[in-house]
């Protein structure tokens, strides 16, 4: 049984990822009115952090638009950061997502488009298309 401070907690996560979403949706928005954008075409986006903790992002399709760029505009309206670099081959070095590091103690961010593995490196050359399904795990 949750005590009330764990309620508390539990019930602020929601309502933050919620706000999180709803801040994404006004972003996308934002980012259509300069940006080709088919009616109807979303695709989606999903955390999951090594603590069973998930958060969802679903959008409207943006021409052209790369994992990268959508994990950008999810930190935006989802209020964590990441960090990365490119490095001398113009790959990305992907170095955190919110406050879960990549490469260290054994764990690391891996992408999945359409469930296939796809090389974290490679996330900013992959253009998103209609109804995909990105997945970001922290294992």
């Amino acid at each position: 049984m949750l005590n009330l401070n764990e309620f508390t907690k539990q019930t602020l996560s929601v309502i933050v990822c919620v706000l999180g979403v709803l801040v994404l949706f006004n972003t996308l928005k934002i980012q259509t009115a300069s940006h080709g954008v088919s009616a109807g075409e979303t695709a989606s986006l999903t955390l999951h952090f090594s603590n069973s903790n998930e958060r969802v992002f679903s959008g409207p399709l943006i021409e052209n638009m790369t994992i990268l760029e959508a994990l950008q505009g999810a930190a935006k309206g989802g209020g964590f950061t990441i960090a990365y670099k490119f490095n001398n081959t113009n790959d990305v070095n992907l170095e955190a997502i919110a406050d879960k590091p990549n490469k260290v103690n054994g764990k690391s961010w891996k992408f999945y488009l359409n469930n296939k593995l796809i090389r974290t490196e490679d996330i900013d050359k992959i253009i998103i298309k209609k109804h995909d399904f990105i997945e970001a795990i922290y294992q």
